[in-house]
Order: structure tokens, then sequence, then C-alpha cells
């Protein structure tokens, strides 16, 4: 059996409704070898985020399960 993924070009409104998610991912993606992880880079990523959410040209691909 297998799932079907979906990849969306999403607006600043979808990726602030899958914030957490998000952030949740990045955490664990790049906090394990061989990624360099700082003990505030979760905070540092998540204000980078935020920054960009404010921006107009800002947009994102999201895959979805």
């Amino acid at each position: 059996m297998s799932a079907e993924i979906r990849v969306e070009l999403v607006d600043v409104e979808v990726v602030r409704r899958h914030f957490e998610e998000i952030c949740a991912l990045y955490d664990e993606v790049f906090s394990a070898p061989p990624f360099y992880w700082r003990s505030d880079e979760s905070d540092l990523h998540r204000g980078r985020l935020t920054r960009l959410l404010d921006d107009p040209s800002f947009g994102a691909a999201l895959a979805f399960q």
C-alpha cells in the first residue's frame, strides 16, 4: 500500500496554519547529523520563518500525505 503525497504551492496563510508542524519538521531533520545544530537553532529558524511571513513575495511549497 502506498501513500499518496501531494505538493502544493501555498501562500502565507497556509504556512501560518502549519507553522508549528513546519518548525517541528525542521527541528527533527536538521538537528541530526550531518547537520550542525546550535542550542538556539530552533528559535533562530522560527524567527527567520516569522520574518518571511511578512515578506509580500514569500510563498512556499508544502508536501501533504
